[in-house]
């Protein structure tokens, strides 16, 4: 088990290995990360809108745009409250609070106004942008503890993010596991509130035990074994106690080997349940400072809430 900055450096020391959960969209934007020799992140690019010069001029521009999206929500003191912490979060990272900040907010107060989150003990966030969703979850308390999969560049990313929190920046309150021991180490040690773990270990889930994960935005730059991969591990955990899943993505996605990643494809089940599936209300524009300044996405996005079936479709159980 690896605690706190030490995670940095063990990452960082991976970056020139190949990763093989990294799809063509990734092997692509990648190439643009860079990292300088104190491990400080210099340049970003392909998942958020991170830290950049003239940090006020541009927050007050992100809140000028965001202003008629947040007049047209249904706001409640819920909303507030998660927009009062989505904002100081950016204060620790030295981040904007950007589009994808203020839509992870839109989320989690839609899913508490159809009373489909209450206190998880234990969630997963597969491909967070600079932590953002993750420290969401902890900060609003949400969630008790939360484990972060992402590429290992992109985790990189994710756990300096959260590493400027004061809260989490003890060398015990996160840590990155490699094997089952070490995840279950993790799971039961209270001290622990953010579990790293490497795309690559993806099947170490199964040992989480966690009741809840969420995917916005990210499953749609995956290949399609990875994906699949991933359900495996949600309906290990779901014979072992109820456990839903949000999925947030584009209808369908073009990757630059020239592979198709569609929503309705993903290895879903006739056994799944799913409380809402529809088009995203807060994914349908985005803005931007070159008129017409609000702009509609390549494609539809929707999104989903799913009580996550043990079973993978109706002819597995009668085969059985």
């Amino acid at each position: 088990m690896i605690y706190g900055n030490f995670i940095l450096k063990y990452l960082k020391d991976k970056f020139l290995k190949e990763d093989p959960q990294s799809s063509s969209h990734w092997q692509f934007f990648h190439q643009f990360l860079e990292i300088d020799n104190n491990l400080n992140i210099k340049q970003t690019l392909g998942f958020g809108d991170g830290k950049k010069k003239y940090k006020l001029l541009a927050d007050l521009i992100h809140r000028i745009f965001q202003f008629p999206l947040i007049f047209l929500e249904k706001k409640s003191s819920y909303f507030y409250r998660l927009y009062k912490i989505g904002r100081e979060n950016t204060f620790y990272t030295g981040n904007h609070f950007s589009l994808d900040a203020l839509r992870q907010v839109f989320t989690l107060n839609y899913l508490k106004k159809k009373e489909l989150i209450l206190k998880h003990r234990i969630c997963i966030v597969i491909g967070d942008g600079f932590g953002s969703l993750t420290s969401l979850l902890l900060r609003s308390e949400l969630s008790e503890k939360v484990i972060m999969v992402n590429l290992t560049k992109t985790l990189f990313v994710d756990v300096a993010s959260i590493l400027a929190f004061p809260e989490f920046s003890n060398n015990y309150a996160i840590v990155l596991v490699r094997s089952k021991r070490e995840m279950e180490e993790a799971i039961s040690n209270t001290s622990v509130k953010v579990i790293a773990l490497e795309a690559q270990n993806y099947h170490l889930l199964s040992a989480s035990k966690a009741e809840l994960a969420f995917n916005i935005a990210s499953m749609q730059e995956m290949d399609m074994v990875n994906i699949e991969n991933y359900f495996k591990q949600f309906r290990n955990l779901a014979k072992q106690k109820q456990f839903y899943f949000y999925c947030c993505n584009r209808d369908s996605k073009i990757l630059p080997d020239g592979s198709e990643i569609c929503f309705d494809k993903y290895p879903w089940s006739s056994n799944d349940k799913h409380f809402f599936d529809e088009k995203c209300p807060w994914h349908t524009h985005y803005y931007t400072i070159r008129p017409p300044f609000y702009k509609k996405y390549d494609g539809p996005i929707k999104h989903r809430f799913t009580l996550v079936s043990e079973n993978k479709n109706d002819k597995e159980i009668f085969k059985k």
